[in-house]
């Protein structure tokens, strides 16, 4: 057993809008005895309804899949050290697992085997799979000029220096 995962699916009165996965225990070694992880993912997607069952758009799935990946960081941590259990880690690496995780969703054969009509039982067309991969870098180049704005702009406000201040 690598720890314990809960799902919350769904959304109810007073909770967030938005999709995440916490830490709940963090994995720890002490004197040779494990405690495992525990982690929970929540998010809002669509109940079933009367004859419908729940279904996830792309960008659902995707969402999942990101998540997740941040859930199996907290359960296939081997720390020893709650400190650098799970996603306790270097900045530069905590998206790594769920990004890994989100890119599967951009392949074919595995969107072939993950996504399924909920009444024809066909998964998403060839075509359809192809027209979704090809536009998935739409608007990127405007993305990058974002963060390359974004990150200039923390650059001048974090190095700046105030001359009133200076000891």
């Amino acid at each position: 057993m690598l720890g314990h995962f809960y799902l919350d699916l769904y959304p109810r009165p007073d909770k967030f809008n938005h999709a995440a996965a916490f830490p709940l225990i963090k994995r720890f070694e002490n004197k040779g005895v494990v405690l495992p992880p525990a982690a929970a993912m929540v998010t809002n997607f669509g109940r079933a309804e009367k004859g419908k069952p729940s279904l996830l758009m792309h960008a659902e799935v995707v969402t999942f899949f990101h998540e997740f990946g941040h859930v199996m960081h907290n359960m296939c941590t081997e720390a020893k050290f709650s400190g650098f259990s799970g996603t306790s880690v270097e900045k530069d690496f905590v998206e790594m697992p769920s990004q890994m995780l989100e890119n599967w969703m951009w392949q074919k054969d595995v969107l072939k085997k993950v996504s399924k009509h909920y009444k024809t039982g066909q998964p998403l067309p060839d075509n359809m799979i192809e027209a979704k991969i090809k536009n998935r870098n739409n608007f990127q180049a405007t993305k990058t000029l974002n963060q390359i704005m974004l990150g200039t702009t923390d650059l001048l406000l974090y190095s700046a220096s105030d001359k009133k201040q200076q000891i």
